[in-house]
């Protein structure tokens, strides 16, 4: 798993070229700028130091391959031989050159690395490294009860009882003892390492350690990007460790494993839970099914350590890459020898800087797994023959990871089916549905598994190195990050008198470890770029998928593998990596890809099983000291200990690197939100569209999963102080994420959230009511049947009968379901930092006084509202008489041609104020003319065409729903509009009738389309209106023009209409009975529920102080006498369904604002023109006006509304 093109010394080497500069002023003006003789310079040594780097690269191999004192210190002299070329170097003023490459060779080769540090230092660094490595490849334990044998080592005997056994106890007993033996001898040396690391980082200028790591990435948002790319993999991460220890909580027990904690790491099959699959034979999902090993047959077969290795070589050849010297075989060592030497059994392969001298130290043995290693080793020395032309500087990876990528890429190939096929080693392998998850599984326990662990071997360690873990608590912290990104614990408690992290050879070996994550993530970048070469691999091609490729026999890819290794470190990495994949960033989309039939089966198997998704921390395996103190901090903030925290002003460029790694991260996470949007939107339409238990129960899951992850990325983003950010834009992307809603609720009480509305929901659709004058018929919906008989009947008894009927049903069967609604939004209010849920429905509105501006406007409002009340009461009083209708009193709201009583345009006929003029009404001619749902849509893209806005795409025709079903399903009727955040996909969903309020209702849903369809070029998290309201505006602002007898006359809906002063006033009175009236109805409609929601209003007075309200804000009552027992506020559909309704009081004030704006661009209105009147505009084919909404609309929510409206 590892290279050593002199990797362990190399540094060794290159840092002492300049270890005898002292740092004392040198004059540099004589060779200043001059590149042509640091040119021939460099072409003078490179012999010399070809040959001073095999000779250190033949010293290592003779130190690992035969650990002995002499070796060892060998390796060091030849480290500490070497100082003129640096020290040479280092003379001209390099920095100044204009030579990329040249520039690019002296920085490396002048890299300081530890030679910054003393002779003595070291020596002394040195020696540590070796007496950790030594302590670690010599490390012995006893067998299991049997104390007699201790002579078992890490390769093979710990390593083959890790994989095979399944007694927790033998297990425990070898971890145990390994980390007893492996890591806490070393503590001492590694004290020693930790601090010369540093001080030797600090001489080369850099902050420690972890920076001098990192620089050889050369990318300042390296570490963010490594941040991003693991939270982008925690959710599939999640669900298969969830899976894991469900099924070895099956197989150990309860006792050993616990339901929802972290897995107990020594039944993993691995000393180090690096990687799961040896147990995938007592975890795999179908077990009857043949599990993919063909180490029985490669026995069979007669397999020998050679003869993998030359099935590697023919791998590599058949891609027209270059097949292994005659040195290769001469000179390897590919068994582990039985002389009885002590040496480093962890496979590697080196370069020794000689024309084909290229070798591999690996103790193979013949297995499935062994023979996958071959490849990936073979791939190291395929990046060392194909770069071998290079000057000896650039003969490394493009970074640290490329190298460990190139042998996995090939990997992945070779363990397929259809490779293992080709090769004989595979027979009779039904490659089925559940054979292809059970492949999917293996290579999720191999692969997906190891990025927390990689990640947590360095990120433990750049703590270390900066300061942030001290001494006394190394043990602690490291398990402390093995729970956190992981999700494993030790089998028996650890304390700080333990070291277990030295247990990994790399710790002890002072290896770089962000090499192997970085590989397992570019990897897949790779393979997939690689199997589109080979034809392998089409995106959307279900028999040509990432996950089932093999590159096997394709020069095509090869020669693109050639061409990206040929080119070793002579570029930088970014350079490399566009050469075979065409992109320049590492990003785990290419790895989520190949995982998500897995992703997908998991989510669903877990949810059947009732697995438990992620881990709560178990204190007792948590350091003592470690969990007291936190204890004990606990402790003192409950009792108000600590009582002030200063606040420390942040480094600028540390904010900065904050801003790019949450930069990054939103990149990297966003193609999972656009998904998980879509996911959410398609499984809310097939419920809303189909009321069935099946869909509810889809539409749940997908919302606690998405609950899930969102809360994830709120945590993640929260702990960075987002509000000192420079990037006003990342800033409010940023505050966007990080408001989790309900999703803050714990897991149970969501669900609980979820089912109180869902509950509340799936009634107000199914309501059904008995006809007025057949009582056997009791099928009449609110779709179309009660209202179009509230808007057309005058008999006051049956629009008694069916508002009675309506409210009866709609709302008392939900009181229970809105009390728990109304506890579980208090309670996530509280946790976002609001007071109430009022006070977080205002916050979409981003102005603190918006409440009181609200109620100023419908105070403004309040003088007009009661003239036109009293106009429609003594109308009403008139036609109905006053036993029905007072003179003073509120109006009875069955009257108004409303089941709510929100807008009386169909009463106009009866209370119009010149009834003998023509009332403006196309219904009639709409039907003449043989309209239709389909049609009346046309004409509204046709309308949103003419303002040279977007077509509505063809998806829209294909998926809407435009007219009530017929199939007799249950869905909800209330038009919506819907966006699915994919490219076009946007639908509506409206049982449309052939009415002038329907026509002008599709209008208005089609703005909300259009909204969609301009801003969905933005990160998802602006996809969304300025505010609430301006959503709602801009259908209505459309609809202002429709509803005009100009544009109506346009579109020969009406004909011979003469609009005289009295028309005119009729048109006003009609637009007043819509708008006007709608607005207190609006407002009471959320002022109410913020009453509630802040605890104002009290259960017992629910539906008293609803009338109350009612009765105070529109000056309308209910027809009979309502009580406590009812529960009216419900029977309208955005109570029952939780949606906020200020967002449409809003609207109807800021339409009129940007309606006036769009009639100046169209030249449709000029103030104090009496041709040209407000409301007498139509917009309709003015491009200046379209263009200019559309400038609106493009902005979605990524500045605050005011800037949206200017």
């Amino acid at each position: 798993m590892c290279h050593r093109a002199a990797s362990m010394m190399r540094q060794y080497f290159w840092c002492c070229l300049v270890f005898l500069v002292d740092g004392s002023v040198v004059h540099r003006s004589r060779v200043a700028h001059d590149e042509r003789s640091v040119w021939r310079y460099l072409a003078s040594i490179e012999s010399a130091m070809l040959q001073r780097t095999y000779d250190e690269t033949i010293a290592s191999w003779d130190y690992e391959s035969n650990i002995t004192d002499y070796t060892g210190e060998l390796s060091m002299k030849v480290a500490l031989d070497n100082a003129e070329v640096a020290r040479e170097l280092r003379l001209y003023d390099f920095n100044s050159f204009k030579d990329a490459d040249l520039k690019r060779r002296i920085k490396k080769l002048t890299d300081l690395g530890y030679a910054a540090l003393d002779e003595t230092k070291f020596s002394l660094l040195v020696d540590a490294i070796s007496r950790m490595q030594e302590n670690y490849a010599t490390a012995k334990v006893c067998q299991y009860k049997n104390e007699s044998n201790c002579n078992y080592g890490l390769e093979p005997e710990l390593t083959e009882t890790l994989a095979k056994s399944r007694d927790p106890e033998e297990l425990k007993h070898y971890w145990v003892q390994w980390h007893e033996v492996a890591g806490k001898p070393v503590r001492k040396d590694f004290d020693e390492y930790v601090t010369l690391n540093r001080e030797a980082a600090q001489l080369n200028n850099f902050t420690s350690g972890a920076e001098y790591w990192l620089d050889a990435y050369e990318d300042d948002t390296f570490e963010a990007q490594v941040d991003a790319a693991i939270e982008q993999i925690r959710p599939l991460y999640e669900q298969i460790h969830a899976y894991v220890r469900y099924k070895l909580r099956k197989h150990y027990g309860n006792d050993i494993v616990s339901e929802k904690g972290p897995i107990p790491i020594h039944l993993l099959g691995n000393m180090w839970g690096q990687t799961w699959d040896n147990i995938a034979d007592i975890t795999t999902p179908f077990p009857n099914k043949k599990l993919l090993d063909v180490t029985e047959e490669m026995v069979r077969q007669g397999y020998t350590p050679l003869k993998m290795f030359q099935m590697g070589d023919e791998f590599f050849q058949s891609l027209n890459m270059t097949k292994l010297p005659p040195t290769f075989w001469e000179k390897s060592i590919l068994e582990k020898p039985t002389d009885g030497r002590e040496l480093v059994c962890h496979a590697s392969a080196w370069d020794f800087y000689k024309k084909d001298d290229v070798r591999i130290k690996q103790c193979t043995r013949v297995n499935m797994e062994d023979f996958f290693t071959v490849h990936h080793e073979l791939g190291h020395i395929q990046y060392y023959l194909q770069y071998q032309h290079l000057p000896s500087v650039y003969r490394e990876g493009a970074n640290p990871g490329f190298h460990e990528a190139v042998g996995d890429v090939l990997s992945l190939s070779v363990s397929t089916p259809k490779h293992l096929e080709k090769i004989g080693l595979l027979k009779d392998f039904v490659m089925d549905e559940e054979s292809k998850l059970n492949q999917f599984y293996q290579a999720g326990l191999a692969k997906l598994v190891f990025l927390p662990f990689a990640y947590t071997l360095d990120k433990y360690r750049w703590e270390i190195f900066r300061g942030d873990v001290k001494p006394d608590h190394y043990n602690c912290k490291f398990w402390e990050m093995r729970t956190k990104y992981s999700g494993v614990e030790p089998p028996v408690e650890r304390s700080e008198s333990d070291f277990d992290a030295a247990a990994k050879y790399h710790v002890s070996a002072d290896v770089e470890y962000l090499r192997y994550f970085v590989s397992y993530i570019v990897q897949f970048q790779f393979h997939r770029a690689a199997c589109e070469k080979a034809g392998q691999y089409v995106k959307g091609d279900p028999e040509k998928t990432v996950n089932n490729c093999d590159i096997y026999q394709s020069a095509e890819a090869g020669n693109a593998l050639k061409a990206m290794l040929a080119m070793g470190s002579a570029k930088p990495w970014p350079d490399a990596m566009e050469v075979l994949t065409g992109q320049r960033r590492m990003s785990a989309e290419a790895l989520i890809e190949y995982f998500q039939p897995l992703y997908d089966w998991l989510v669903k198997e877990n949810k059947a099983l009732g697995a438990h998704v992620g881990w709560e921390e178990n204190p007792s395996f948590l350091c003592d000291r470690c969990f007291k103190m936190r204890f004990i901090l606990l402790i003192a903030l409950a009792i108000g200990l600590v009582c002030h925290v200063s606040t420390v002003r942040i480094p600028r460029r540390v904010l900065l690197a904050q801003e790019e790694e949450v930069l990054q991260y939103l990149e990297n996470i966003e193609q999972e939100i656009l998904a998980r949007r879509n996911a959410a939107s398609e499984a809310n339409w097939a419920y809303d569209s189909n009321i069935t238990d099946d869909n509810l129960d889809v539409k749940n899951e997908v919302a606690t999963e998405n609950a899930a992850y969102f809360k994830h990325i709120s945590e993640y983003l929260a702990q960075f102080d987002y509000e000192s950010f420079e990037d006003e834009e990342l800033k409010r992307r940023v505050k966007k994420l990080v408001g989790l809603g309900y999703s803050a609720l714990p897991e149970e009480k969501f669900t609980e959230m979820l089912d109180a509305i869902n509950n509340m929901k799936e009634n107000y659709a199914k309501i059904k009511v008995c006809d007025y004058h057949d009582s056997s018929k009791c099928d009449l919906a609110l779709e179309p049947e009660l209202t179009e008989i509230m808007a057309s009947s005058r008999d006051a008894e049956e629009l008694k009968y069916y508002w009675q009927q309506w409210y009866d049903a709609a709302g008392t069967p939900t009181r229970e379901d809105f009390q728990k609604y109304v506890d579980l939004n208090g309670e996530a209010a509280k946790l976002n930092n609001y007071d109430s849920g009022a006070d977080s429905w205002l916050s979409a509105y981003e102005d603190e006084t918006f409440e009181e501006q609200v109620d100023a406007v419908i105070e403004e409002l309040r003088p007009f509202y009661e003239q036109i009340h009293a106009y429609v009461r003594y109308k009403l009083r008139q036609f109905y008489g006053e036993d029905v209708v007072s003179e003073k009193g509120p109006i009875p709201m069955h009257l108004l041609g409303n089941m709510w009583a929100q807008g009386w345009g169909n009463i106009a006929d009866i209370t119009s104020p010149f009834g003998d003029r023509q009332l403006l009404d196309v219904t009639e001619e709409m039907v003449r003319q043989g309209y239709n749902p389909t049609q009346m849509f046309e004409m509204g893209d046709e309308f949103f065409q003419s303002l040279n806005m977007t077509k509505l795409p063809e998806t829209f025709w294909e998926k809407s729903i435009l007219e009530k079903p017929d199939d007799g399903r249950d869905l909800i009727c209330h038009a919506s509009a819907w966006d699915f955040s994919k490219t076009n996909d946007v639908r509506i969903k409206q049982c449309t009738r052939v009415t002038m309020e329907q026509f002008f209702t599709v209008h208005h849903e089609l703005g909300h389309i259009q909204y969609y369809l301009q801003y969905q070029h933005l990160p998802s998290v602006f996809r969304s209106g300025a505010n609430p309201g301006f959503h709602e505006a801009v259908g209505d602002v459309l609809s202002l023009s429709v509803s005009t007898p100009k544009h109506l006359e346009k579109i020969g809906l009406l004909k011979d209409f003469v609009l005289d002063e009295e028309s005119k006033l009729n048109q006003f009175y009609r637009s007043a009975l819509t708008k006007l009236a709608f607005l207190p109805f609006a407002y009471t409609i959320d002022k109410y529920r913020w009453g509630i929601f802040r605890g104002d209003i009290k259960p017992e007075e629910y539906n008293c102080k609803f009338w109350e309200m009612r009765s105070k804000y529109s000056g309308i009552e209910p027809p009979v006498v309502r009580t406590e027992a009812d529960f009216d506020a419900p029977a309208k559909y955005h109570v029952s369904a939780d949606v906020e309704y200020l967002r449409y009081f809003v609207s109807y004030i800021i339409q009129f604002q940007f309606h006036r704006a769009a009639c100046e661009k169209a030249g449709e209105y000029v103030k104090d023109d009496p041709v040209k009147t407000l409301n007498d505009c139509d917009i309709y084919q003015s491009a200046e006006a379209g263009n200019a909404i559309k400038a609106m609309l493009e902005l979605g929510s990524s500045k605050p509304w005011p800037d949206a409206m200017e």
